[in-house]
């Protein structure tokens, strides 16, 4: 039977595997267009899309600290 508290860790697990699927995709763009020598864009949104992943994975471990401490 589905709780409330199952359903929030559920959630979670969710969204943290979006999130590493978007580390992964951001990873993927920039080495792709490192190594292709692509232009600076392309560059730039595959650095930001990283730089993105990794700031969500910053918040979620900060929340997770904080709640474990509750």
């Amino acid at each position: 039977m589905r709780t409330p508290k199952t359903d929030r860790a559920l959630r979670r697990r969710l969204i943290e595997a979006l999130i590493v699927a978007l580390c992964i995709v951001g990873a993927v763009v920039l080495l792709d267009a490192l190594l292709r020598g692509a232009n600076m864009a392309a560059q730039i949104l595959g650095l930001l899309v990283a730089a993105l992943a990794v700031t969500l994975v910053q918040y979620l471990v900060s929340a997770w600290g904080r709640r474990r401490g509750e």
